[in-house]
Formats: structure tokens, C-alpha cells, sequence
């Protein structure tokens, strides 16, 4: 029977443990967020309602109502889909059933289109109450019928959907908005970042530039030593000096060189390891500076 054929959306079913928050809705802006989720009566446990919202371009709001039900015997799921617009704290909507079932992995056949059966009216009473009434325009081949027109009151399933910690039903929307202060900190932001992108754009160019320099001038040093160094071992050689007498030239061209080589390693050393630190730090900054802007914009 029915406790066998207990509906898919088992939510509806536990309502007990959902505490309920019987606040009013802020204003009519609220109401199309204040109808958001799933509805019951705990008198007729085991079916229910699921209401979804869309906003149309001018600026109306239209609610879309999904009924989970049985039929007249309680042995055979019916589910219907009802949409209209939202006016003040109503949905004022039509119920509409498929003319006929086909498999979920085929194209609906032809007239097989959704048509209008009846209508249904949504009130919301307050962010955790509404009312609903339903009325058939003829008996449909479940049983469904005029006979069964009805109404009822629901309790919320789900707490109202919040946004930062406060539910979009009683808290005034405005309350979202971004303020003046915000912008402000969001451009000041921004620009910081920006800055601090220039920075980084300049160290690397910086530390570009001195490396390709010591780079070019190590080089041109270092050929230039070492052809003086061998031009002069080759003239000793040719004018028949040998020995010590030989070796010494080369020894101290040797001795002047490692120490020019050594002072030009520190100099690139002291000259790289700051820029080196200094992009890592603006990147720091950086870093810090965008997580900072994502926080104000979220």
C-alpha cells in the first residue's frame, strides 16, 4: 500500500528533525525566495510539494510547483507540475499532466506535450507556513477528479535558504547589497594590485637586464684574459724562456683573474638574491591582495 510506495524525495518524510522558523517574510521581494523548497502536511505524510522560482525580464517572478500524490486508491504514484506568476504572497498556477508516458531516453512522441488540467494556488503565511487549494477541470485516467478538489495547509521541510547566515525570507534584501564603502575598498583594492602587478612586471625586468649585463661583460672579460694569457706563454716560448721564468706571467695573469672572477661572482650574488627576494615578496603581497579583493567581492 502507500508505506510501499513512499515517494523518491525522502526529505519530506523527516520534516520532524528540521527545526522550524516561524519569522514573516521581510517584504513582498521576499516572498518568491520565502516559497523556495519542499512543502508538507504531516497529516498526509508520504507526499508533498517542491516549489522552484524563475524571474521573468520584467521583473516578474514565476513559481513552477511539482506535487508528489497518489491516486484515489493510494496504490499508484501521480506527480504534476504546476507553473504561473507570483502575485504579492501567491502563486496563482496551472496544473499540467503529460497526455501520455514514454521511456526518459526517447523524444516525446507527438501529442504527447504537456496540457492544462486544472489550477492550483500557493500562499505563503510566513517563512515555515503556507496554504495551497487545487481544483480539476475534468477526471483524469488516474481517478483524479473534480471529487478530490481540495486544500491544505504545509509546513516548510528545509530551513529557508541563507545566504552569510541570514535566510533570504525575513531578512530585507537590501541587506545584500553592496554599499558605497564596498566599491570604494573594491577599486582601492584594485588598484593596489595593479601596482603591485607593475612591480613584479619591473623586478623581473630588472633582474632580466643585470643578468644578461654581468653575463655579457663575465664573458668578454674572461676570452680576453685567457687569449692575453695564452699570447704570452707563446711568446715566452718562441723567444726560449722557459721554466719558472715562464711560469710566472701566467701565474699572476691566473691570480688576477680568480680574483677578478670572485669579486664579479659577489657582485652578481649581491645584486640577484635582492631582486630575487623582492619578486617573491611583491608576489606575497600580491597573492595577499587578491585573496583580500575575493573576500569583499564574495
Amino acid at each position: 500500500m502507500r508505506a510501499n510506495s513512499i515517494l523518491f524525495f525522502a526529505l519530506l518524510f523527516f520534516s520532524s528533525t528540521v527545526a522550524a522558523q516561524d519569522s514573516n517574510y521581510a517584504s513582498l521581494d521576499n516572498v518568491a525566495y520565502g516559497m523556495l523548497g519542499p512543502w508538507y502536511n504531516p497529516a498526509t505524510s508520504g507526499q508533498g510539494f517542491d516549489v522552484e522560482f524563475y524571474s521573468e525580464t520584467n521583473g516578474r517572478s514565476d513559481a513552477v510547483i511539482f506535487w508528489y500524490t497518489f491516486d484515489p486508491t493510494g496504490t499508484h504514484k501521480v506527480w504534476f507540475a504546476a507553473s504561473g506568476p507570483i502575485v504579492k504572497n501567491s502563486a496563482h498556477t496551472q496544473i499540467f499532466e503529460a497526455s501520455e508516458y514514454q521511456p526518459f531516453n526517447q523524444p516525446p512522441a507527438a501529442g504527447s506535450e504537456n496540457k492544462s488540467i486544472g489550477t492550483m494556488d500557493f500562499e505563503l503565511v510566513d517563512c515555515s507556513h503556507a496554504h495551497i487549494s487545487w481544483r480539476f477541470d475534468h477526471t483524469l485516467a488516474n481517478g483524479l477528479g473534480a471529487t478530490n478538489d481540495g486544500e491544505t495547509d504545509l509546513r516548510r521541510v528545509t530551513p529557508v535558504i541563507s545566504v552569510l547566515g541570514q535566510d533570504l525570507c525575513s531578512t530585507p534584501l537590501t541587506s545584500f547589497a553592496s554599499s558605497d564603502a564596498d566599491s570604494a575598498t573594491i577599486d582601492q583594492l584594485e588598484a593596489e594590485i595593479s601596482s603591485l602587478q607593475a612591480d613584479v612586471n619591473s623586478a623581473y625586468s630588472e633582474g632580466y637586464s643585470s643578468g644578461y649585463s654581468d653575463g655579457y661583460n663575465d664573458g668578454y672579460s674572461d676570452g680576453y684574459n685567457q687569449g692575453y694569457s695564452d699570447g704570452s706563454q707563446q711568446s715566452c716560448a718562441d723567444s726560449g724562456v722557459t721554466g719558472s721564468s715562464a711560469q710566472e706571467p701566467e701565474a699572476r695573469i691566473k691570480a688576477a683573474m680568480t680574483s677578478k672572477s670572485a669579486g664579479n661572482a659577489e657582485t652578481r650574488q649581491s645584486g640577484s638574491i635582492p631582486i630575487s627576494m623582492r619578486i617573491e615578496k611583491i608576489k606575497q603581497q600580491l597573492e595577499s591582495m587578491r585573496t583580500n579583493l575575493q573576500r569583499v567581492q564574495n
